[in-house]
């Protein structure tokens, strides 16, 4: 179906432009006649699958068959369908900016992108079916969409997704990511500019940069806009020795070469490795023993379940990892021991990162922003102080091998500190 049409018959012309990558690729790949997704019998399978209560289902029925009646959105379904499923190489930034259905599907709107979401169950179905995952764990996992339709209601006023959400989640239905306990944990490839090595005898780790990262004077990456004195790393392997600078577990770049023997440093973890990315759901307190269960649990559960995707650590990428928390927060308290079980790694992560998270934007009054939390009113003191926000790390891994949940085991026995400090 003509584009033009249907974001005029949708209300939608302002997001033409948003919507026209694939666009036409998409509809030249439309099924003929109905689309299965929209099925009623379909759907009831899926919101099934995924444990979603009973009126939730009918009402999400109901909206399909409302889309179903109408040539404009279900050519936008397929669209949207084909770009999170079919589409390898379609930018998360487009989908996280999907239009609103509102106009035409008035309270229904956020199950537009419910049924979008729903399209690939089969898929999902049957990576699990393959895998024989148990029950319990494909329980907790659908939760989290639930749970998240629960969070989106704030903006709809009712459960529901919007494309963010759906973009997201599209991940579980890949057979991506699972929920165990307190933490999800993603099948991801490593992007950072890092190589860590392992020390054959001592077991003791370190990350080295690649070679031409640029840094601040502070080791945290050089960003887009930043001022100040810039230095670049230099990475140069030999038969005989690696010579490089390395990024301490505090999560900064130090501006001085180590030469590590070859013969007797092994190379464990860079660039384009697998690794098992964790991400932590809000709404419940981040709980150490919790977290460190989680751990553990995926350390039995992967290999276990899919052992041909080996991951060579666990990685994570979040503002809960911005270094700045040790000195707002208590060292007792869950964000701060939380951070500090992890090799830390410079993220070049925004100033704007963790006031969209803990403020959910940067505060245009600080008088008036809230201050309910020990961690608001830490950055409020800091910020009413004159003091900036100055982000730090920002991005962490974990090898398996080294998990010892309280033991903090990068800054205090596994990583070789007399290289630095001698």
């Amino acid at each position: 179906m003509d584009l033009d049409r249907v974001v005029s018959e949708l209300g939608i012309v302002e997001s033409r432009a948003l919507l026209e990558p694939a666009w036409d690729a998409s509809q030249d790949a439309m099924p003929e006649g109905e689309v299965r997704f929209l099925s009623p019998t379909f759907l009831r399978e899926a919101c099934r699958g995924i444990y979603l209560p009973e009126e939730i289902t009918e009402a999400a029925v109901e909206a399909a068959q409302r889309v179903s009646g109408s040539p404009a959105l279900c050519a936008l379904a397929w669209h949207c369908h084909w770009c999170l499923y079919r589409y390898a190489h379609y930018p998360s930034r487009l989908a996280d900016r999907w239009p609103s259905m509102e106009g035409v599907l008035g309270d229904a709107d956020g199950l537009f992108y419910l049924l979008v979401l729903l399209s690939w169950f089969p898929h999902m179905e049957a990576v699990h079916r393959a895998h024989a995952l148990p029950e319990p764990v494909v329980r907790e996992s659908m939760d989290q969409i639930y749970q998240r339709g629960v969070t989106c209601s704030d903006m709809f006023g009712r459960w529901g997704l919007d494309g963010h959400a759906a973009r997201w989640l599209s991940n579980y239905l890949r057979g991506e990511i699972y929920a165990l306990g307190r933490l999800v944990h993603q099948f991801r490839v490593m992007d950072d500019p890092v190589r860590v090595y392992r020390h054959g005898a001592s077991s003791m780790v370190i990350a080295l940069s690649e070679d031409g990262v640029s840094y601040r004077a502070d080791g945290q990456r050089f960003r887009k806009g930043d001022t100040g004195r810039m230095w670049r790393s230099r990475l140069v392997v030999t038969g005989e020795e690696i010579v490089g600078y390395p990024i301490l577990p505090t999560g900064c770049a130090v501006e001085q070469e180590v030469a590590l023997p070859a013969g007797e440093w092994v190379p464990v973890f860079g660039r384009g490795d697998p690794v098992l990315s964790f991400h932590i759901p809000g709404g419940t307190p981040l709980d150490h023993g919790a977290c460190g269960a989680s751990f553990r649990a995926a350390m039995e559960f992967f290999p276990r379940y899919f052992p041909e995707r080996p991951c060579k650590a666990f990685y994570c990428s979040s503002w809960l990892l911005d270094t700045q928390l040790e000195g707002w927060l208590p060292p007792a308290s869950n964000l701060v021991r939380f951070l500090q079980e992890f090799y830390l790694i410079p993220g070049g992560i925004s100033e704007t990162s963790i006031l969209q998270a803990v403020f959910g934007g940067v505060p245009e009054d600080l008088s008036r922003a809230p201050g309910e939390t020990t961690l608001q009113r830490a950055i409020l003191d800091h910020l009413l102080e004159g003091k900036r926000i100055n982000p730090g790390a920002g991005r962490c891994f974990l090898f398996p091998e080294d998990l010892d949940w309280g033991g903090q085991v990068y800054r205090n026995t596994k990583f070789p500190w007399d290289l630095i400090r001698g």
